[in-house]
C-alpha cells in the first residue's frame, strides 16, 4: 500500500463520480499533490457506501 496519493478533485465532482452524498460534517479539503501521514482526505467507507466523509490519512506501517 502507497503511504502518499494526490487528491485533485473537488468534494462536488467525487459526489457526482460516485453517486454519494456529502456527510454534513464534511467540509472541503484543500487539494493536494502529496497526502501523507497525518493529512485529512475525503473517504467513502464500506460501512456506509453511500456517504463521503472527512477522515484522518494514517499509512500502514512498512
Amino acid at each position: 500500500m502507497c503511504k502518499k496519493f494526490v487528491l485533485a478533485s473537488t468534494l462536488d465532482k467525487i459526489e457526482t463520480r460516485f453517486n454519494v452524498l456529502i456527510d454534513q460534517n464534511t467540509m472541503e479539503i484543500p487539494k493536494s499533490y502529496s497526502v501523507s501521514n497525518g493529512d485529512y482526505s475525503f473517504v467513502i467507507t464500506s460501512e456506509n457506501p453511500f456517504v463521503i466523509c472527512k477522515s484522518y490519512w494514517r499509512a500502514p506501517p512498512s
